[in-house]
């Protein structure tokens, strides 16, 4: 099942200035809806105080607890000088869903 073919959230530019877009849908948009019970399988990893190199720690780390999915709702806009590591972080987490800017 696939509720959403997009986040509208990644429409809106970065408030904060970093050199890439959260796209929380959740946040943005569906937080105003009533939530009866929380899905203790998921979890939410905040990263907006993260540059590029923290996120891909935080992939690698979240990556050795075998997860059926990690979810990257994140738009990196262009590419940086010094990518490699958030690249093979990428790379090296076959079940990442990364986000995708319309």
């Amino acid at each position: 099942m696939q509720p959403f073919s997009f986040s509208a959230a990644s429409l809106l530019s970065s408030a904060d200035g970093n050199d890439f877009t959260i796209n929380d849908f959740y946040n943005k948009v569906a937080d105003s809806r009533h939530v009866t019970t929380l899905d203790s399988n998921i979890v939410i990893v905040d990263i907006a105080a993260c540059d590029r190199e923290g996120i891909a720690e935080i992939i690698e780390t979240v990556s050795l607890c075998s997860p059926r999915t990690v979810g990257l709702d994140v738009v990196f806009a262009e590419p940086k000088e010094h990518d490699s590591r958030l690249i093979e972080a990428i790379k090296n987490c076959p079940n990442l869903v990364l986000a995708v800017s319309v």
